[in-house]
């Protein structure tokens, strides 16, 4: 069973109203974890440009240092020299000795330790590159011994003097939260002078490439479904890297990203109740009804009209359905009352009169005075406007073989309806009066509305077999008719018995389901193909 068009509409607006909160949802949704991840990596950023301005710092204090040392101390191990350069290390913020190498490379004193009972082998530097003409020798990870305790660090050589940095510094600038500090070599290449023991090998390779150590990047890599950040120390050869993949970050970040989905949810449900109204009205048939009433949208149906004597097909009324969405019909009991109200009934009196036009001059095999009624709202009935109307819509080859019918029903009666139906009729229109029997007609309105045909409605003929007192009327209705010089067409006639019963009666013409549905065009040309004595 079809649904009425307001449960369509409801049906259809509270569709779309999800559709468009599960949108908000996603969007929001989208939006909060776009927010979170972008948070997240300025916070990467912010950690690593401050740990690249303390390394920066760190690094020309070291080479400063070292070059100051070696233009201003002799390399050797006396009391006096290693005094000054306790002093030197003491003056410094993140050094915390200094030592003295021999021309072997062996490591004879330093300013923590004094003189060596044994000359230390140093092991080979873990890079070398050239400053201001000077060789820079760099071990990291190095382990010394300071105030009893020992410690990983990193030891910076120039000339026969070198310079260990704080290992507390060190502590600060290689926090838990970062995965690689790297030193980019003069000639190529990088050599990571921290990695983080849970990294990789996969993501140390994917930090250690040509790109990561030219520029600095922060941003969320679909590649690899990972942050990644990689901030260049300035003036210096080191790279601070992270990289974090989607699944850890949605671990450490479960706690609001959960608070932002229950909001985004509940944001959904929020365009849900809000829209859902706006759409109930945008898909009610009363706010799209004027979009329907269009050529695409009407389509005319066509019932013939019969001669009870002969059976043959005269003519046939026109009548009207909507196509909605979906090829859904509507039916005029339903449309008709919002048509009204919106004061749209010469819009469809237009478009149905057009396209039946259109569809019977080319649907229908040439058959001369074949009666086309269409079904006007009373006040539409305009001389003028009707004749433009169909005149203009009339093949220009000149067939034009079509009666047309204009049906008026009887509660419209109005004094300037008469004046516009004297003129119709005078241009060769004929005229119906449509349901007649169910409104207040007098013989002189009849009259002075002198139609072509009265039309008996169907209640008057679907109680005929139970000899009611309404059908007993159908007489007089005959009676009226032939007083005003007016055949009688009987609608609703679905048997044969009413037929035979109307055809005594001196009824002329009928139409109903006993003879035929309304129908398609094509439909109608192929019944009167088949008819015997169509033509008249």
């Amino acid at each position: 069973m079809t649904k009425p068009p307001k449960d369509r509409a409801r049906t259809f607006a509270r569709l779309y109203a999800l559709l468009v909160g599960v949108l908000a949802v996603i969007v929001s949704a989208a939006l909060f974890t776009l927010y979170v991840a972008e948070n997240y990596l300025q916070k990467m950023r912010e950690v690593q440009l401050t740990m690249a301005t303390t390394t920066q710092v760190v690094a020309a204090e070291t080479i400063d240092l070292l070059l100051r040392l070696n233009k201003t101390y002799t390399p050797e191990c006396f009391e006096q020299n290693l005094r000054a350069l306790r002093m030197e290390a003491f003056g410094t913020a993140y050094q915390s000795d200094i030592g003295i190498f021999d021309e072997k490379g062996r490591l004879l004193c330093s300013s923590l330790l004094g003189v060596l009972p044994v000359p230390f082998e140093a092991t080979p530097p873990d890079t070398v590159h050239e400053y201001q003409g000077h060789k820079v020798e760099i071990n990291n990870q190095v382990s010394v011994v300071i105030g009893g305790g020992r410690y990983k660090t990193t030891v910076v050589r120039i000339g026969r003097f070198n310079a260990v940095v704080n290992p507390r510094i060190l502590g600060t600038l290689f926090p838990q939260d970062q995965d690689v500090i790297r030193f980019v070599l003069p000639e190529g290449g990088s050599f990571p002078i921290y990695a983080n023991p849970a990294l990789s090998t996969r993501w140390i390779n994917l930090l250690s490439t040509k790109e990561m150590q030219e520029e600095s990047m922060h941003y969320f890599s679909w590649t690899y479904m990972a942050f990644i950040a990689s901030e260049k120390v300035t003036e210096t050869r080191f790279v601070i890297q992270k990289v974090t993949p989607l699944g850890e970050f949605l671990r450490m970040h479960v706690a609001i990203l959960t608070k932002l989905m229950l909001l985004s949810l509940i944001l959904g449900c929020v365009v849900y109740f809000l829209i859902k109204p706006t759409f109930q009205r945008w898909n009610d048939l009363e706010h799209r009804i004027e979009a329907l009433l269009t050529i695409e949208h009407v389509v005319c149906m066509y019932q013939p009209i019969v001669d009870l004597r002969t059976n043959a097909i005269v003519g046939c009324e026109v009548l009207m359905r909507l196509h909605d969405k979906g090829g859904v019909v509507i039916y005029p009991d339903q449309v008709l009352p919002i048509i009204i109200a919106r004061n749209l009934t010469w819009r469809l009196d237009q478009t149905v009169v057009r396209k039946a036009i259109h569809e019977l001059f080319n649907g229908l095999p040439p058959c001369q005075g074949f009666k086309v009624a269409f079904n006007l709202f009373p006040k539409d009935i305009r001389y003028a406007e009707i004749r433009d109307l169909i005149e203009s819509e009339l093949p220009k080859s000149g067939r034009h073989n079509f009666q047309f019918n204009l049906e008026v029903i009887e509660q419209a009666y109005q004094s300037s309806l008469f004046t516009e139906i004297a003129q119709l009729k005078e241009a060769g229109y004929q005229i119906s009066v449509d349901d007649f029997g169910t409104g207040f007609s007098n013989l002189g309105s009849i009259k002075s509305l002198s139609p072509n045909f009265l039309k008996i409605d169907k209640s008057f003929v679907f109680d005929m077999e139970d000899s009611t007192i309404r059908s007993s009327l159908i007489p007089e209705i005959i009676g009226i008719a032939r007083a005003v010089g007016a055949a009688v067409i009987a609608e609703g006639i679905e048997n044969d018995a009413q037929r035979q019963m109307l055809l005594k009666l001196g009824v002329e013409f009928g139409q109903g389901y006993f003879f035929a549905k309304p129908m398609s065009v094509g439909e109608l040309h192929d019944l009167m193909k088949a008819a015997e004595n169509t033509y008249a």
